[in-house]
């Protein structure tokens, strides 16, 4: 695992371990669950904690990066919401669940197509463009800034404090270089504090109609129901989540259609696809391949005991191409019936902003291949970002005459 290979097509990799067992023990990432039904039976198992995973995934490391990580886990112990368990996570998760309702979410559609538009005849007469910096990253990252009331002037240093605490949350266990990694996420971690202390003061000498004045009008109830770090780690979680993985989604999903033209072109002539497209485009290939928990007793899965302390993965690329799940799961198939992916997670922390994500993708997707209508690809190789947790490419380049 983890090689050039890997990253180019791990779900070979996946199948092989899948065959071989349930549950399989991996170096640098702890026990994997690797079956659909035994994840499904994991969403109700009380041993799985968030809150204490990235102790659990630090205590196998030296004692430098312990030590370096410490200013980050201080933060994340009292205001995270990624890295939060009940009761906790349940009251965090209620202040931010209102603005990712499916009707406050469907009344950005228009605003949402007509910034993947705006994108779109930025390049349209170059006859090409990178889609991950042209179109996948700043379409996402552009509505989850408008929502939250962020500059979008600020996006690109923005997108780098994110992309290294992203790094560090999913690839601790597995990057060449831990301690200078987590050097590096404890510097932006403290940079991001500063700035939304910035951004928070400004929202409250100047409230406007956002998501981010919304959560600083809750703050100053002081009814106890958030507090100002609360408020900080809460919007960082956000912008840092809104963005990334709907990136890598768009990314993911357009490679797959230009790998199997039928189903790209079956999209294009069939526009009503897109809903059921993304369910299955997020199956085939997710952004998210996998969660990491810290087991808080000792339990038993699939006949394999877990210990108390020990950190255990969900496998959702794993999951979902199972084939006790899914008929033909190798295949990439739009109209697919019965999908259950579980690409938007397992659990309490189900994907706050899954119906956001659908949305943007089922118009990212249709404007592409509606105003690109020769789209080819360009890229080879292609190129993958080493993130075992997260999977996504570096870049994508495509051309259309």
């Amino acid at each position: 695992m983890f090689d050039a290979a890997y990253f180019a097509d791990p779900y070979p990799v996946w199948a092989q371990l899948r065959e071989k067992g349930p549950i399989h023990f991996q170096p640098g990432l702890g026990w994997l669950a690797l079956r659909h039904r035994d994840i499904k039976a994991l969403a109700r198992c009380p041993h799985m904690s968030s809150a204490q995973t990235l102790t659990a995934r630090l205590s196998g490391l030296s004692p430098e990066v312990q030590e370096a990580a410490q200013p980050i886990l201080a933060v994340a112990s009292r205001s995270g919401l990624l890295l939060a368990d009940p009761p906790d996570h349940t009251r965090r998760r209620a202040q931010a669940i209102s603005a990712f309702t499916a009707r406050n979410v469907e009344a950005w559609r228009s605003r949402i197509e007509a910034i993947a538009n705006m994108l779109i005849d930025k390049v349209a007469d170059a006859g090409s463009m990178d889609v991950i910096r042209d179109f996948a990253f700043p379409l996402p990252a552009t509505v989850i800034m408008e929502l939250l009331g962020i500059p979008v002037q600020d996006r690109d240093r923005l997108k780098a404090w994110s992309d290294t605490t992203i790094e560090f949350l999913s690839a601790l266990g597995t990057c060449p270089d831990p301690l200078a990694l987590t050097r590096r996420a404890a510097d932006t971690s403290q940079i991001m504090r500063e700035y939304f202390d910035t951004l928070v003061t400004e929202k409250r000498a100047r409230p406007a109609p956002d998501f981010l004045s919304a959560l600083v009008s809750v703050q100053q109830a002081e009814d106890g129901r958030l507090n100002h770090e609360e408020l900080l780690t809460q919007s960082a979680a956000l912008l840092v989540a809104g963005h990334e993985t709907t990136t890598n989604l768009i990314g993911n999903g357009l490679l797959a259609l230009l790998k199997n033209p039928e189903q790209m072109a079956s999209m294009r002539a069939n526009p009503e696809l897109a809903r059921s497209g993304v369910e299955e485009l997020l199956r085939y290939d997710p952004p998210v391949q996998m969660l990491p928990r810290a087991a808080t007793a000792d339990f038993e899965i699939a006949g394999q005991s877990i210990r108390k302390g020990e950190v255990f993965s969900v496998v959702m690329a794993a999951a979902n191409r199972d084939p006790d799940a899914f008929p033909d799961p190798d295949r990439l198939d739009l109209r697919r019936e019965k999908n259950d992916h579980l690409s938007f997670g397992f659990d309490r922390h189900m994907c706050l902003g899954a119906q956001l994500a659908r949305l943007e993708a089922q118009i990212a997707f249709r404007v592409l291949l509606e105003r690109l209508p020769s789209l080819t690809l360009v890229s080879d190789p292609i190129e993958w970002n080493c993130n075992v947790g997260l999977r996504g490419l570096k870049s994508l380049h495509v051309r259309w005459s």
